[in-house]
């Protein structure tokens, strides 16, 4: 409501493309994704044709890159503008670090509740407490990166991102081999190392991605 009373409309020109939703785009994207997605979670219950399912998401893919080409041609605008990835420094490897970051790194937060409280029998309220140091090392390592991003270009995602499997190679070395009853001083510093690397990656991995990307495509 407030965005509505505050944010002020944009004019539209004759000369803006047509930035209408892509509905069509959407669809398409998400079978693909819902094609890879269901057959993993189907993997436990050995559902023969759940995995019959995987055999949509490349066609489903290929259906979505060709509908976004043809709203580009036709001077619309896409959902992914596939052209991005061609014509673009920085941006294509920059979609792929995030892939990667995401992709590995969404979960180390489910297999980390998991371990504190079966193997190490702490209760869930325990478990946040010991999650903390790495968000609150997320939340001071961000702007930091964001203002050095300039200075560091591409580097500072290297650094940060080695400051990251750092600490987690240290959480998954030293903990284990200590009593459940004395582990937790051992769990903050890999998660703030941890933290720091994390919550680094994201914001100047954004702009150096989108620093080439023409003002209208953002």
């Amino acid at each position: 409501m407030l965005v509505l009373l505050w944010v002020p409309k944009r004019r539209h020109r004759e000369t803006d493309a047509d930035t209408g939703l892509d509905l069509v785009g959407a669809g398409l994207l998400g079978a693909a994704v819902l094609c890879l997605l269901l057959p993993t979670v189907e993997a436990q219950s050995e559902s023969g044709p759940a995995f019959l399912v995987l055999i949509g998401a490349p066609l489903f893919g290929a259906a979505f890159v060709w509908w976004e080409r043809r709203l580009g041609v036709r001077g619309r605008a896409p959902l992914l503008d596939v052209a991005l990835l061609r014509r673009t420094p920085g941006y294509a490897s920059g979609l792929a670090v995030g892939a990667v970051y995401f992709t590995g790194f969404t979960g180390i937060f489910l297999v980390l509740s998991v371990f504190f409280q079966q193997a190490l029998r702490y209760s869930a309220l325990q478990t946040g407490l010991l999650l903390t140091p790495f968000a609150l090392a997320s939340a001071v390592s961000s702007p930091i990166a964001g203002r050095l991003v300039s200075r560091l270009s591409r580097w500072i995602t290297v650094y940060v991102l080695v400051g990251l499997m750092a600490g987690l190679v240290a959480l998954a070395v030293v903990v284990p081999a200590r009593p459940a009853s004395v582990s937790w001083p051992w769990l903050v510093p890999p998660l703030l190392i941890a933290g720091f690397g994390g919550g680094a990656v994201v914001s100047p991995n954004q702009t150096l991605s989108l620093a080439e990307v023409p003002q209208a495509d953002r």
